[in-house]
């Protein structure tokens, strides 16, 4: 199984940020009420666990993950595009970095005994990766040895922030870590930043502006796609198999199935995810190897072109 090897591209200046396991087929994970910064024991379990899955993937994060429920918005928007049988597990802990989940346990439990795992993807907060990078390198090197022992490739999100004039340094602590040890990084920032620059109207953040937004989970998701599933996230649907019941906060009690209000926007976003995923493949392949002449299923780069020449 393969997977986009991304690590530092050349067109980032040009881009304008206790432990309960819970097992069943669908989870909707609600942690309580939490204060917004205050850390709580994570929860765990698994979104989708089908028999003979093709994709095996274990989500590791705090609320930027969770917040609109984005792991069980990943596994329905790959399902309903084709992905086949997946095992899709999660490890949420509100307001937790790696060093949290390190210290916590139940992390490592998951990653040790409720594989095997194709991918751990890992969610650190942007601010220590912009701010303390030798943190991030050293949290992250623990998780990396324990990841590949069992066998999985570890995968590193590359968070976005609130402010865009952080963006930078931050993204530069992320991708030295990716480059000492070789691990892919899903360039979720990227990708937030070429979306609030070029399509301003759509509304990534929640009411805080600071977690994502149904909008914004919703990219997150095309990244997740686009990168592990090796394939293009224009084939991702703007509507959920499901009503979604909210978030935290004042709007908990909205439900509804729809994403996005216009289809153009849709289309914005998986254009701008794509976009992005090749900068990145173009910039790197021949460091990794990655022929994209043969990347995912073949039209994939096609698919690309013609549609975001039918946006522009």
């Amino acid at each position: 199984m393969r997977f986009l090897q991304i690590c530092r591209p050349v067109y980032a200046m040009a881009l304008a940020g206790f432990a309960v396991i819970l097992f069943s087929s669908s989870c909707n994970v609600r942690l309580g009420e939490p204060k917004l910064w205050e850390a709580y024991p994570p929860a765990a379990g698994l979104e989708r666990n089908d028999a003979g899955a093709k994709h095996k993937i274990l989500f590791i994060g705090n609320s930027l993950l969770y917040w609109r429920n984005g792991v069980k918005m990943f596994a329905d928007l790959a399902t309903s595009a084709g992905a086949g049988p997946m095992k899709v597990g999660y490890v949420y802990g509100n307001n937790y970095r790696l060093d949290d989940f390190l210290q916590e346990g139940t992390a490592m439990k998951m990653i040790r005994q409720h594989g095997p795992w194709d991918y751990v993807v890992l969610f650190e907060g942007s601010a220590i990766a912009g701010n303390e990078p030798d943190r991030l390198e050293q949290n992250y090197s623990v998780f990396d040895k324990v990841i590949r022992q069992v066998g999985a490739t570890p995968v590193l999100v590359e968070t976005y922030v609130d402010d865009p004039k952080y963006w930078w340094q931050s993204y530069k602590g992320f991708f030295q870590v990716a480059d000492k040890y070789h691990v892919p990084v899903i360039p979720l920032a990227s990708a937030w930043e070429y979306v609030r620059a070029n399509h301003s109207d759509v509304p990534l953040y929640w009411t805080d502006n600071h977690h994502p937004s149904l909008q914004g989970t919703f990219l997150e998701c095309c990244m997740f796609y686009g990168c592990l599933m090796e394939t293009s996230p224009l084939r991702l649907s703007g509507k959920l198999s499901y009503k979604d019941r909210g978030s935290y906060g004042p709007d908990v009690s909205d439900q509804t199935d729809i994403i996005f209000s216009k289809d153009a926007d849709r289309i914005a976003v998986e254009t701008a995810a794509a976009k992005v995923i090749l900068m990145h493949v173009f910039d790197r392949q021949s460091a990794f190897g990655l022929r994209t002449e043969k990347y995912g299923d073949g039209d994939y780069m096609e698919a690309v072109q013609q549609l975001t020449a039918k946006t522009e």
